[in-house]
């Protein structure tokens, strides 16, 4: 991805959000976060959105439903999706594949 690319990192812990903004602001990337899938999702709308790292575990909204509703609303032209989580079995995988995620990434 080209450094400049507009990022949305959705994470209800605000310590992760702030900690993913910081790295990918480091690596020349326009990074914003927020706490919870519906500010993801207004964001998208709003601005637009080059990729999304999301948190599947959220509170409110999960980011399967987030991912969904990014899929309905934009089909083909939705961004990268990318599940960053702590949910890491086969079966996770394969849930975020249906869901519309891209990639899925283990937190640490």
């Amino acid at each position: 991805m080209r450094s400049g690319a507009r990022i949305i990192v959705g994470d209800d812990d605000p310590d992760t959000v702030r900690s993913l903004v910081a790295l990918l602001a480091s690596e020349g990337f326009e990074a914003r976060g927020f706490h919870n899938g519906f500010d993801v999702i207004q964001e998208v709308q709003s601005s637009g959105a080059d990729a999304v790292l999301l948190d599947i575990g959220m509170r409110e909204i999960d980011g399967y439903t987030v991912a969904r509703e990014l899929g309905r609303r934009y089909a083909s032209a939705k961004p990268v999706l990318i599940a960053v989580t702590g949910r890491t079995t086969p079966l996770d995988k394969v849930l975020a594949k249906i869901a519309g995620f891209d990639h899925h990434v283990a937190k640490p």
